[in-house]
């Protein structure tokens, strides 16, 4: 029996009554309740379903971002590596380069030298050509010198004594007064 503060004991007819009616308003309400609870259960189903989905969708894209970024980290990987490898492939081929471009040079160069060297060798044999003929006209002078100090020498002779044979009054070229006619002549 239920009691209330206050009312005292009721009676069983009162509490079955009380029972009655209270099932008859809880009941309708019950079944209200259970009407109104159904949707809210098949909603909450549907969305327990529906967020069960989306975590699963979400999962799967989540899934597939992360694979997709590990695929996007490989081919950077695989670009940058290709990079190194075409930057170590361009420097080779740069030295590769430089050292044709240096080997041409100094083929020319040697080419150059080679021509310059030549023009310098007949140059030189010019140089020494005109040198031997310049060494063939002085001593051609030379001995043109030499023979015309003779002449000058045996002329000024020539002059000395005719001046002696004037003095002496003898003014016939080429006849000489002897030693004792000149001794005489002087004194």
């Amino acid at each position: 029996m239920a009691s209330f503060p206050g009312l005292g004991k009721l009676d069983g007819s009162v509490e079955k009554r009380t029972s009655e009616t209270f099932e008859q308003i809880y009941q309708p309400l019950q079944r209200k309740h259970e009407k109104y609870q159904e949707p809210v259960q098949q909603s909450e189903k549907i969305l327990s379903e529906s967020h069960s989905e989306d975590l699963e969708k979400a999962k799967i894209s989540q899934n597939c971002l992360e694979r997709n970024a590990k695929q996007v980290a490989e081919r950077l990987g695989m670009a940058q590596e290709e990079i190194r490898r075409l930057t170590d492939e361009l420097k080779r081929k740069e030295k590769e380069q430089s050292k044709l471009e240096l080997k041409e040079n100094l083929t020319k160069l040697q080419e150059n030298d080679s021509v310059d060297l030549q023009k310098a060798k007949e140059h030189n044999q010019r140089l020494d050509e005109e040198i031997l003929a310049l060494r063939n006209r002085v001593r051609s002078l030379d001995s043109e010198k030499k023979v015309l100090g003779e002449v000058v020498e045996k002329l000024k002779g020539e002059i000395h004594e005719s001046q002696k044979n004037k003095q002496l009054g003898n003014h016939s070229p080429g006849k000489t007064v002897d030693p004792k006619q000149r001794e005489q002549l002087r004194s």
